[in-house]
């Protein structure tokens, strides 16, 4: 960098891609380089996360299918946070940094939203059982 050269926040950057969604946003760090929790000046609040790959070869694609999972868990019902698309209808962007970063809605059990962690009120004990049931699903043996 050369003197009086700014170097651009990398999240702001990155949400440029969601534009028409967020105008403006206000962003918080809530896992320093991997979540953050955004809000458009519309008041919607949103989480922005640096995705796992596990090693996929193709992170997108590795997404790819789990936002297939969530918009199968929509349609059947299921409280989940599926991608908000960016501006040009993809539904994660790769940062300069080579990683897969997703938008998502803020749900009412995502921390800072409302409840507490200990929350035991029936809103939060359904999504602790569906998460619950989700999960015992994902490890049964195949």
């Amino acid at each position: 960098m050369t003197t009086g050269e700014t170097r651009e926040d990398p999240v702001a950057g990155l949400l440029r891609v969601w534009s028409t969604v967020l105008r403006a946003p206000v962003v918080e760090e809530l896992r320093p380089g991997r979540v953050w929790t955004v809000t458009a000046n519309s008041g919607e609040r949103y989480i922005l996360k640096k995705v796992s790959s596990f090693s996929a070869p193709d992170p997108q694609r590795r997404y790819a299918d789990e936002a297939r999972i969530q918009t199968y868990l929509l349609q059947q019902g299921v409280p989940v946070a599926a991608s908000v698309l960016t501006d040009d209808g993809r539904i994660c962007v790769t940062g300069d940094d080579g990683a897969v970063y997703a938008l998502s809605p803020m749900l009412p059990a995502d921390p800072g939203n409302g409840y507490a962690s200990g929350d035991t009120g029936p809103d939060a004990i359904r999504l602790q059982r569906i998460g619950a049931t989700l999960v015992r699903g994902a490890l049964a043996p195949r």
